[in-house]
């Protein structure tokens, strides 16, 4: 039983939500289902992904700042690169962003222009990096410092298109965003038949009669299953706060709200999600 299929088993509902993996359970398991998925979220994200038969890119936590030839024919630019996994290939691939890195106003040791230390960089209010932090994390705090948060991306499963450039091949910015697929896409790609109201010995059986070894069978089953069941199922399993909406590339979803997406509840995103068209 993969991973996928054993979120399916025992949630009663598996989303991805701005690149995050969400899972309802039920409620006394909601603690122990939370480090659960956070384990495995990047494996069965790329499960998901996989049914969907797209790519999906993880930021690697590598970035460089400099003067770079973004595109064909293009002259230099002082940018920042931030380099993505694609997590079908393994390949990496950069997104280039122009920033300035200089100082914008003299301190008691610089002066106004002289160049920022090495792997530091400003970004300006309505550039193109500050739209693609509110598309994929959210509010950027601080323009003169972005390199400080750029940890924030590595969660956030995103899609987006590739070119090719003299370089190789690079994410187009305005194309990247998070990933998001409903709960019913999924069943549906999948063909999975939902079953609640499976108990962790008999999915224990099953899995331990396809591979012959118990521990096999325990790794695959989530250490928050317990015998007794609660028939309340309330709470979601979050693998990340999340805030706004974007429709995925080569999947889009859309949703008329009523009210911005962070100040609803979950339950009140997730209907208009469904009803979308």
């Amino acid at each position: 039983m993969s991973l996928l299929n054993t979120a399916l088993e025992f949630a009663k509902r598996v989303d991805v939500i701005k690149g995050r993996l969400v899972l309802e359970v039920e409620e006394n398991r909601r603690e122990k289902a939370d480090w659960w998925s956070l384990e495995n979220e990047q494996k069965i994200i790329a499960e998901i992904a996989s049914v969907l038969g797209i790519s999906t890119f993880r930021y690697t936590g590598d970035y460089d700042t400099g003067n770079y030839k973004t595109g064909i024919g293009s002259k230099t630019q002082p940018s920042v690169r931030l380099t993505f996994t694609d997590q079908t290939t393994g390949q990496e691939v950069p997104m280039f962003f122009n920033v300035d890195l200089t100082y914008a106003r003299n301190t008691q040791s610089h002066r106004k222009g002289d160049a920022l230390p090495k792997r530091q960089f400003r970004v300006s209010k309505n550039g193109a990096f500050v739209k693609f932090w509110q598309r994929t994390v959210g509010e950027l705090d601080r323009l003169s410092r972005p390199y400080k948060y750029l940890g924030n991306l590595k969660a956030i499963a995103l899609v987006g298109e590739l070119k090719q450039t003299t370089q190789g091949q690079k994410l187009i910015n305005d194309s990247v965003s998070p990933l998001n697929v409903s709960h019913q896409e999924i069943v549906r790609l999948t063909g999975y038949g939902h079953n609640s109201v499976t108990t962790r010995s008999q999915v224990g059986h099953n899995v331990d009669t396809m591979n012959g070894h118990k521990e096999i069978a325990e790794t695959l089953s989530p250490p928050w299953l317990e015998e007794d069941s609660c028939t309340s199922l309330s709470d979601y399993v979050l693998s990340n706060k999340y805030n706004g909406y974007k429709g995925s590339f080569n999947n889009t979803y859309t949703s008329n709200v009523s009210r911005p997406p962070h100040d609803q509840t979950l339950d009140e995103w997730l209907q208009e999600y469904d009803s979308a068209p």
